[in-house]
């Protein structure tokens, strides 16, 4: 953030601008956590690229997601829920209605559903998304952390309502998929294979 700082002694132009508010705020959220610093320059940054590239734009859309990952974060819900609702309407209009790019929008909002306890709106949103990876051409291997981030969600889901089969398998996809792209030694696959051994423990396997 130093090194940023002194940057703002420059003559920037507005992308400029607007880059260096959105490195700011995510070296503030991330290695400093200092939230509330760090949302207002994803603010900044945010209101620039909307002046310059406009709402729907990747650079828009891509802060605002900083902006909805801060606002989890922080336990503030029902922001993160209305900054969710906005990027999947966006993505579908933009990207179409069976886009994986729609699919991650719909993880990503049914997480902060569970938070709110909207789990039938959670399930919904995890379902969809889903759906979306199971059609043809939406199973490619790029595509496979976001679908294994879907069963993980709708995995904890299952574990939070009680419903230790479905979330035993859901989570097993989740695994055998992260071990896939990143191997068995990866802090994510070490993450989800606690919440399997865990599952474990509630049946008779």
């Amino acid at each position: 953030p130093r090194a940023l700082s002194a940057a703002t002694t420059i003559a920037l132009d507005d992308e400029e601008q607007a880059d260096f508010h959105r490195d700011l705020g995510y070296a503030l959220r991330t290695q400093l956590s200092r939230y509330d610093e760090a949302r207002e320059h994803y603010t900044k940054a945010l209101e620039r690229y909307r002046a310059l590239h406009g709402e729907d734009a990747t650079l828009t859309t891509d802060v605002e997601n900083q902006l909805s990952t801060l606002a989890f974060r922080q336990g503030d819900f029902a922001a993160a829920k209305a900054i969710n609702e906005k990027l999947l309407a966006t993505a579908e209009a933009k990207d179409g209605p069976d886009d994986p790019t729609v699919a991650t929008k719909c993880t990503n909002l049914a997480k902060v559903l569970v938070k709110l306890s909207e789990f039938d709106a959670a399930r919904a949103a995890c379902e969809r998304a889903l759906r979306i990876f199971a059609l043809e051409g939406n199973d490619e291997r790029t595509h496979w952390p976001a679908l294994a981030d879907a069963h993980k969600t709708m995995g904890s889901l299952h574990k939070t309502n009680g419903h230790n089969d479905g979330a035993l398998e859901h989570l097993t996809r989740a695994l055998e998929l992260l071990e896939k792209v990143y191997g068995s030694e990866h802090p994510k696959y070490a993450t989800v294979c606690k919440d399997v051994a865990e599952m474990l423990c509630f049946t008779d396997d």
